[in-house]
């Protein structure tokens, strides 16, 4: 689902390597940059301005990313 498509796109093993080492990068940047925005952002939102706005935000967010899953899959 993500390094595995690096399989036959790179001529080389350092190549394949290098592409695999950044694609894992922004992986792991991503998903804690999605956790850090997750406990700051929503929770303050939550907190301060209105719980259902939170929660809704959130909701949405894990709806566009059901969508997106859909969309990348065969």
């Amino acid at each position: 689902f993500g390094a595995d498509q690096f399989l036959g796109a790179f001529p080389d093993e350092k190549s394949l390597e290098k592409a695999k080492e950044i694609f894992f990068r922004w992986f792991f940047f991503s998903i804690n940059l999605g956790t850090c925005v997750s406990f700051t952002v929503i929770s303050y939102i939550q907190q301060s301005i209105s719980f259902p706005i939170g929660f809704a935000i959130a909701s949405a967010f894990l709806v566009v990313s059901g969508i997106f899953f859909c969309i990348g899959s065969k």
